[in-house]
């Protein structure tokens, strides 16, 4: 922002405000299902069905691999 890259800047910075804020929200949404599914595993939920621990380990894989590719993205670009 100090340089001059907003969102209404250029297209360069609408399209990297809105990636890195679309992947910050799916990172957010990643670390409080990742808690909520701890909380369960702790008191001890999952001891027969743990389809909740698969889905959370699928779902914090993909925001994972998708971060160099943004990064890649946005700074290689």
């Amino acid at each position: 922002i100090r340089f001059g890259l907003t969102m209404t800047s250029s297209l360069y910075g609408g399209m990297f405000y809105l990636i890195v804020g679309a992947h910050a929200l799916h990172l957010v949404a990643a670390v409080a299902v990742l808690l909520f599914v701890a909380s369960r595993v702790w008191r001890g939920r999952y001891e027969v069905d743990y389809r909740g621990v698969v889905a959370c380990s699928v779902y914090w894989s993909f925001v994972v691999i998708l971060w160099p590719i943004i990064y890649a993205l946005v700074y290689f670009s």
